[in-house]
């Protein structure tokens, strides 16, 4: 926001410095709207049957002094009264860094030397941006939620098999036929040689008995 220009713009940042000094001198109880407000109960014709009163600038200089309680004679002899230069370069900085010039920060009642005014954990100009208000905790901007991109859609594991593989079966080589059954040839020989054999030893026997 840049700073107003124009006669308009000079008591613009007249009213914004008065802001400032009314805030300072008291304690932030008060400020520029509290002013304001009393000087149409007290002087328009709402509030006076009608009737408005007549004001100028010694008599809201007495006002000021009474609403304050404090000496601002000083500051309308140089700003109001006289032809002082408003600290334009004052109003144009930024102490505590948050881009918002001082005179921005006195316009919305943010301070000056702090970055979070409320404590909500939101710089000033970061609530200033979104409209909410950042003089109250419990106003702050909208949470942005943070959106994480969906998870890829896995494929399915490629299952193998734990079974092992049954082995290829080859045809073995015929064993010889040494364990087949005799055939009933071979039988029939080998009982004629038993016989034979049998035969002999006994006629053996017989003649030694002799």
């Amino acid at each position: 926001m840049g700073l107003p220009g124009g006669s308009q713009g000079k008591g613009a940042l007249i009213v914004s410095l008065i802001d400032y000094e009314i805030k300072n001198r008291t304690n932030n109880e008060k400020d520029q709207d509290d002013f304001e407000r009393l000087l149409f109960e007290s002087y328009s014709a709402y509030y006076n049957n009608g009737n408005a009163k007549r004001r100028d600038n010694y008599c809201l200089l007495q006002e000021m002094n009474t609403f304050t309680d404090s000496d601002f004679s000083e500051f309308f002899n140089k700003y109001i009264f006289g032809t002082e230069l408003l600290p334009v370069s004052w109003l144009q900085s930024d102490e505590d860094g948050d881009t918002l010039m001082n005179y921005e920060e006195i316009l919305f009642d943010t301070k000056l030397d702090e970055l979070d005014t409320d404590g909500d954990g939101f710089h000033d100009n970061e609530e200033i941006d979104s409209g909410s208000d950042p003089t109250l905790a419990d106003s702050y901007p909208p949470q942005t939620p943070t959106l994480t991109a969906s998870p890829e859609p896995t494929s399915p594991p490629i299952i193998t098999s734990t079974v092992e593989s049954t082995p290829q079966l080859t045809e073995q080589p015929r064993a010889k036929e040494t364990n087949k059954l005799p055939s009933a040839a071979v039988i029939g020989s080998i009982g004629f040689v038993v016989l034979a054999i049998s035969g002999l030893i006994v006629w053996r026997r017989h003649t030694k008995n002799r």
